[in-house]
């Protein structure tokens, strides 16, 4: 109701129920009752994830059903594979940008392996022609570890500040922009390949960390190393 006065636009409920609930697409109603009475009924669509099969979702042509294919039941695939299948779907299609990334960050996010099936993802992931899936993994994979650092680094500069140690703090700090830069180049050559000296240089010329986990988190978003304006 609050969006409908806000923008003066018709709003459509939809919940999503990522474990339990009946699968596939239906209807919901919430009724509101005072003294015996119906004052107010609210309707929505509510979508089951868990109890769909998830070949069916990863052959349609809408992007999100790829993703939440990831949560749905494998069939004859191990996890392994069905995760595998969920990241070929998003790698090979036309979707780039910032839309793709939030594809893979839904489907690295809640389909995290353990164990053997962890292994044979990495297994599968080393297999000739599952290149540009493994460079995708990789990529995400090292901009999470960037994402913690910068907010470990945060942290420990906050509590250093409270502490009262400079001298400390900012030899931390010094470490911490040497190790991001590591992860910039790492995500570079990842994905576009050897990085140019040009902007190898650029890129260690950088010395606090936010320019650098900003760079982290454009790599995977743009389509070429000279997008990021470092040539």
């Amino acid at each position: 109701m609050l969006l409908r006065l806000r923008h003066a636009l018709p709003v459509l409920p939809i919940l999503v129920n990522l474990r339990g609930g009946r699968p596939g697409v239906h209807r919901g109603t919430l009724r509101e009752v005072f003294d015996g009475k119906v004052t107010s009924v609210f309707h929505y669509r509510v979508l089951g994830l868990s109890g769909c099969r998830a070949e069916e979702w990863l052959a349609r042509p809408e992007p999100i059903a790829w993703a939440f294919a990831a949560l749905m039941r494998p069939g004859s695939w191990s996890w392994a594979e069905l995760k595998l299948e969920c990241l070929r779907r998003i790698a090979t299609s036309d979707v780039v940008g910032l839309r793709k990334q939030v594809l893979v960050n839904w489907v690295e996010t809640y389909v995290q392996l353990t164990g053997q099936d962890a292994i044979e993802l990495q297994r599968l992931l080393d297999l000739e022609g599952n290149e540009e899936i493994k460079t995708m993994e990789l990529t995400w994979l090292g901009q999470a570890e960037a994402r913690g650092m910068e907010r470990g680094i945060e942290k420990g500069i906050e509590r250093g500040k409270k502490e009262g140690i400079a001298q400390g703090t900012e030899t931390a700090t010094r470490q911490a922009v040497g190790r991001m830069r590591r992860v910039v180049l790492r995500l570079m050559a990842q994905r576009f390949g050897a990085v140019p000296t040009k902007m190898r240089q650029k890129i260690e010329a950088i010395d606090s960390l936010e320019p650098l986990a900003d760079l982290a988190e454009r790599v995977l978003v743009v389509e070429s190393a000279g997008e990021l304006g470092l040539g």
